[in-house]
């Protein structure tokens, strides 16, 4: 478990200041955010790497964190979760993991190098902010391997990802249920597969239930909660129309959102009720509270070890796609209208 006070040791900042950063809680700067979880990944390798001599271990699991841009997978606090539930899944299964890094600036034939080597018994590809066309490569390497976080069609992978699709479904349903008609969605203006679905997902359910989707209701908005905050704000101040209810493609969006929603002087939800994605732990905190979806990491990394696993140790020319469903958290933001 990596400690607070041993992050605020490194940095010489404050465990309380850790805190705030570590759960993208507002009083930080985005440098000290930056920083901290770049310590925690740092340490997590490092950790992994003392791992690596575990008597008897069965074998040794790459971890790939490939970034195009770094936007959500920097910014976004469910990674940092992500890789610590891995490590512990594994190592519960007896495998090592070697956590590796991949930067669009890298030296993308030492990193393959790496994963290559022949102390990998396989991969598993964090392809959250790929495209199909950054995946060949680390199927060269011959080894099995398991993408996660991202699904590409056209491709016959194993795959484990969130079921996007359904969780913004019980989202607009819900609003729906709770008598909004005119809803509105926050969509990142950052590519990610996930954000996508979650798009797409809006619509279909807009369809189904009959909704008009008017594109005024649609904003598009930066990634971090800063971001998001300021280019919520500007388009409040060129008098952007506003639908009862937004529908946000993460937790970001919607907190940089409802700050400046505030700020303007809209009540939420008295004058605009907002859902959320992800269910970060600063979403129940919020003034009011978040309704968001949450994703259930644990059982991502448990999927996703499993059939790497069942790759690595069985000849098997079937692939898998396993999505983990979301749950709707329920809390303050969105008012009844009916």
């Amino acid at each position: 478990m990596i400690k607070n006070k041993d992050i605020a040791k490194l940095l010489k900042i404050s465990t309380a200041t850790v805190s705030l950063a570590r759960n993208n809680k507002p009083g930080v700067s985005e440098e000290t955010k930056k920083n901290v979880q770049e310590i925690i990944l740092d340490m997590a390798e490092k950790e992994a790497q003392k791992q690596g001599a575990l008597k008897g271990a069965q074998g040794t699991i790459a971890f790939v964190i490939h970034k195009k841009h770094g936007k959500v997978i920097s910014d976004t606090p469910f990674f940092l979760t992500l890789t610590e539930s891995i490590q512990n899944v594994a190592a519960a299964k007896n495998f090592n993991v070697n956590i590796l890094h991949y930067n669009e600036d890298d030296d993308i034939s030492n990193h393959l190098l790496r994963c290559c080597d022949e102390s990998i018994n396989g991969i598993l590809l964090l392809a959250s902010e790929m495209e199909a066309s950054d995946l060949a490569p680390y199927f060269d390497c011959g080894k099995p391997a398991v993408i996660l976080d991202s699904h590409y069609p056209d491709e016959n992978l194993n795959t484990v990802i969130i079921n996007n699709k359904d969780a913004v479904r019980k989202c607009v349903k819900y609003a729906y249920q709770m008598g909004h008609r005119k809803i509105g969605c926050l969509k990142s203006s950052v590519y990610t597969t996930n954000f996508v679905e979650r798009y797409q997902g809006y619509l279909s359910t807009m369809r189904e239930l009959g909704l008009e989707v008017e594109e005024e209701y649609i904003y598009h908005l930066r990634c971090t909660s800063d971001d998001a905050y300021d280019d919520m704000k500007q388009l409040l101040e060129r008098g952007c129309k506003l639908p009862t209810l937004l529908i946000a493609g993460n937790d970001l969006l919607a907190i940089g959102a409802l700050k400046a929603l505030k700020e303007k002087g809209f009540s939420v939800p008295g004058d605009v009720s907002i859902i959320g994605f992800d269910d970060m732990p600063i979403s129940r905190m919020m003034d009011p509270p978040l309704t968001s979806v949450r994703i259930f990491i644990n059982e991502i990394a448990r999927e996703a070890i499993k059939r790497l696993i069942e790759r690595i140790q069985e000849e098997d020319s079937c692939t898998i796609k396993i999505e983990v469903a979301g749950a709707l958290m329920i809390r303050d933001s969105v008012k009844q209208l009916n």
